[in-house]
C-alpha cells in the first residue's frame, strides 16, 4: 500500500505540476509596403516663340508651324499692329482649329490655326492655313478678324473665329 500511495503522489504530483512556461519569441517585423505616391499631373506650359517684340504661346502646336501663323497674324495686323501690341502686351495664342472652314484655292484646307490676342474689348483672332502647292511656302488668313483694313471688310462668308 506504501507503494500505491508513493506512485499516487508521484502521478497526482506530475499531474498537478504547473505546465511550463512557453518560451515567447518577438514575431518578426514586418516592413510595410514602400508607398509610391504618384504626383499630380501639371500643366506642362505651352512653348512660346518670339516674332519681334511679340511673344506667342503655341499651344498643342509645332513651334515651326507656331512661328509661322504668329508671324502672319502680326503682319496681318496692319495698321491696328501698335494698338493691338498695346492693348495685348504683346502677347497671343496659336492653337489648332477643329476644323478648317471653307478655304480660297490657294490654301490647304487639311488643317488650320486660330491666333488670339485679348485686348479690352475681347479679342482679335484670325483663322489662319497653310498656304497650298500654288503659292510659295507660307501661310495666309483664311477666317477670323479682318485687321487687314481692306475696303469692303471680308469677303461674304468669312468664317469666324471659334
Amino acid at each position: 500500500m506504501r507503494l500505491l500511495v508513493t506512485v499516487a503522489i508521484l502521478v497526482f504530483g506530475a499531474c498537478a505540476a504547473p505546465a511550463p512556461t512557453p518560451v515567447l519569441t518577438a514575431a518578426p517585423a514586418l516592413t510595410p509596403a514602400p508607398t509610391t505616391v504618384t504626383p499630380a499631373p501639371t500643366a506642362t506650359p505651352a512653348p512660346v516663340v518670339q516674332v519681334g517684340d511679340w511673344s506667342a504661346s503655341c499651344d498643342r502646336v509645332d513651334t515651326d508651324d507656331c512661328q509661322g501663323v504668329a508671324a502672319f497674324f502680326v503682319n496681318n495686323l496692319a495698321r491696328s499692329q501698335r494698338s493691338v501690341f498695346e492693348q495685348s502686351g504683346g502677347t497671343l495664342s496659336v492653337e489648332p482649329r477643329p476644323e478648317c472652314p471653307a478655304v480660297p484655292g490657294w490654301a490647304d484646307s487639311d488643317f488650320c490655326w486660330q491666333a488670339t490676342a485679348l485686348v479690352s474689348g475681347g479679342s482679335i483672332c484670325m483663322v489662319i492655313a497653310r498656304q497650298g502647292p500654288s503659292r510659295p511656302v507660307g501661310f495666309g488668313q483664311v477666317g477670323g478678324d479682318d485687321m487687314t483694313g481692306r475696303a469692303g471688310g471680308p469677303p461674304v462668308g468669312w468664317p469666324i473665329c471659334a
